[in-house]
């Protein structure tokens, strides 16, 4: 049976940055470095006694990226690769279609598009589930720009806030997302999300990319993390 299960979601298409996952990122790529990642995370769960199993759910060509022979490719249907699929409605389907999870096995979400997070991270974060110090615990990070005022316009109205307390204020970085099996099936997004515990990621790690800028930024962090690294 199954005590942790990666899953990494990574879609072909993308209206801010196409084919962001497998856009060359220095001489590999965002989905690339998420499996290599998975793999290191399973092995040290595996040195733990865990029985763990990655799977990659996506509508991407497997010409497009390499695959390592630890990750269960999930090819994912038209119908569940659209701008308004949600990630429940790719999620449940795997969960619902393996007869070895557990109730408390621990599901992980990894998105390619947070290639800086710490493979410690992903496992405190883990631990922290299988200790039940947690029902879920989500990645966040601060702004990576301080806001001092924000301003918000609806509907040709502009509203100005003042953010004097910004240091409280934290956004949901997408690096992970980790559930256990039973919550995760039973409980919508949002009871998920209000008891969840909030993992506070660095300030480079918590880049989530969704554009060219965000892009650029982060291709320049991740080489001098590993110049670093040498």
């Amino acid at each position: 049976m199954i005590d942790v299960l990666i899953l990494v979601l990574a879609r072909a298409g993308s209206k801010r940055l196409p084919q962001k996952n497998v856009k060359p990122f220095l001489n590999t790529s965002l989905l690339n470095i998420t499996l290599v990642q998975a793999t290191r995370v399973k092995r040290l769960l595996g040195c733990e006694g865990l029985e763990v199993s990655i799977f990659l759910s996506t509508d991407l060509n497997p010409q497009e990226f390499e695959l390592p022979s630890e990750v269960n490719l999930v090819e994912r249907p038209a119908r569940l690769s659209q701008d308004s699929t949600t990630s429940r409605e790719t999620i449940l389907p795997i969960l619902e279609g393996n007869q070895n999870l557990k109730h408390n096995t621990i599901l992980c979400v990894l998105q390619p598009t947070s290639p800086l997070r710490y493979d410690q991270d992903i496992l405190t974060a883990i631990n922290m589930l299988r200790k039940c110090e947690a029902e879920s615990v989500v990645s966040v990070s601060r702004p990576l720009q301080p806001l001092k005022d924000m301003v918000l316009g609806l509907k040709g109205t502009t509203v100005l806030i003042d953010c004097e307390s910004v240091d409280q204020y934290r956004f949901i970085s997408g690096g992970f997302y980790c559930y256990t099996v039973s919550n995760y099936c039973q409980k919508d997004d949002k009871s998920l999300m209000l008891n969840a515990y909030l993992f506070e990621c660095s300030d480079e790690t918590g880049i989530d990319i969704d554009n060219e800028v965000q892009f650029q930024m982060a291709e320049l962090l991740y080489r001098q993390h590993m110049e670093t690294q040498r």
